[in-house]
């Protein structure tokens, strides 16, 4: 008899794990390498060197595959193991995107995840940079009290890497804490700098707090929590104006506009017109700006505008969007807003609006086509709470309503948001139902909706 082969360890090879665990997933489903490939839209050549531990998927792809497989998210878990310690920089070696935090020499103290891996409710690498981000605290007070150096903010700003790849997947519940006190010791550091002060080491320390409030301050929206979110993405607004860059001014504005949009409450509820004024104002400010800013920012005022039924603007805005996010002009490529952290979900928020688009139109099929792509595409649960959400105020302000598909959508959006612990879903979904007709309310699919959403907020 052979021997048995040795089980792997997850933390001591991650990427030999990785690569078996894709293969048992490929041939439960009973696809070939090949047949896969073409799923993920990759070579079968690449899936073979994968599983054999010889390419490091990048995070779209570990995405696309745990959509193909049907795996629960398995393999993106499984992925973040791969990036438990600091590795040079480069597309396959923990370069931008791929949320590591990016260099060998870490932060304060060396490695910074020595020590957290165990730290399972949060994973290797969310564990690994609230460490950092904590350790990373006392170090910038007494910065903030004595002056600083280059080699203090090159470190700041590979913490703030490795926080913006955090935006992903990580529960805000968990996170939150540190990356608030990380984003107000900035701050401060920022405050002794002098307002005056117009050097590049400055402007980038500007840029830092931009991204880490607006990050932090729309973690609180999706926790909804809406005093804090207010005082962190205000906070991102009123720094990034003392700067000299329109583009940071208008995605601070967008990031700020999330505060008062009505698209995250369902359609109901918030400011929408102080949201398309703060969206207005910042797409005119990124006029000449990359195409992935113009492309998320009109996304998002292509969702105000069809959660208003505004259906000829929000059509107007997806154009523009398209455009933008297709043209593979990516603006930054570090921190919060570079397309590899905060652009991870951006194609299906896209899709998601279209689709919402269509069914507003009568074009009932095309609508439910589209949620179906994303539900398969999306790159977490909080895109694919909002699409359920989107699909329930398509079966409410569609030119075809339907009281079933829209109580269906509704619970699916409600049970998908609890699960993820994704506060703001829930109210969506509550004011997705907040706009039934009042007529539906005697039907039993509303009554039984209602008390399984009872359910979940109580």
């Amino acid at each position: 008899m052979g021997q048995r082969p040795r089980a792997l360890d997850p933390l001591a090879s991650p990427r030999a794990y990785f690569g078996a665990r894709l293969r048992s997933w490929r041939v439960h489903r009973g696809l070939s390498q090949a047949a896969l490939g073409r799923l993920v839209h990759v070579s079968g050549g690449l899936v073979s060197k994968i599983e054999k531990a010889e390419r490091r998927p990048l995070p779209d792809l570990v995405a696309r595959l745990d959509a193909a497989l049907g795996t629960g998210g398995e393999l993106g878990r499984v992925a973040a193991a791969m990036d438990v310690r600091p590795r040079p920089g480069g597309p396959e070696r923990g370069g931008p995107g791929t949320h590591s935090l990016g260099t060998e020499a870490g932060t304060s103290g060396g490695g910074v995840f020595d020590g957290v891996v165990g730290r399972r409710a949060l994973g290797a690498v969310a564990a690994g940079v609230l460490a950092a981000c904590t350790a990373a605290i006392p170090h910038s007070a007494r910065r903030a009290e004595r002056g600083g150096d280059a080699a203090w903010l090159v470190e700041q700003v590979a913490v703030g890497d490795g926080l913006a790849g955090l935006y992903r997947a990580s529960d805000p519940r968990l996170v939150w804490p540190a990356a608030a006190a990380y984003a107000d010791v900035l701050l401060e550091v920022l405050h002794r700098d002098g307002a005056g002060a117009r050097g590049a080491e400055h402007l980038e320390l500007i840029n830092l707090v931009v991204g880490v409030h607006a990050q932090v301050g729309l973690w609180a929206v999706h926790a909804d929590r809406p005093g804090q979110a207010h005082r962190y993405l205000a906070c991102a607004r009123e720094v990034a104006e003392t700067g000299s860059d329109r583009v940071l001014r208008a995605r601070a504005l967008g990031a700020l506009s999330y505060l008062y949009s009505s698209a995250p409450r369902g359609g109901t509820g918030g400011s929408p017109r102080r949201a398309l004024r703060l969206l207005d104002e910042a797409l005119s400010l990124a006029e000449q700006a990359d195409g992935f800013t113009r492309g998320w920012l009109a996304t998002w005022r292509a969702d105000q505008h069809a959660a208003l039924g505004n259906r000829a603007r929000a059509r107007a805005d997806l154009d523009v969007a398209r455009q933008g996010l297709d043209s593979g002009e990516d603006g930054q490529s570090r921190g919060f807003f570079a397309r590899g952290s905060y652009g991870y979900g951006m194609g299906a928020h896209l899709d998601s609006v279209q689709a919402l688009t269509h069914a507003l139109g009568g074009n009932v099929d095309a609508a439910e086509d589209g949620f179906a792509r994303v539900q398969v595409a999306a790159a977490n649960d909080r895109r694919r709470a909002a699409t359920h959400a989107h699909r329930a105020l398509a079966h409410v302000r569609g030119l075809r309503p339907d009281a079933d598909a829209a109580a269906e959508a509704i619970r699916q959006a409600a049970e998908t948001s609890a699960a993820a612990g994704y506060a703001m879903g829930l109210r969506r979904a509550v004011g997705v139902r907040a706009g039934f007709d009042p007529a539906w309310e005697v039907l039993a699919c509303v009554r039984e909706v209602d008390d399984r959403v009872d359910q979940l907020t109580g």
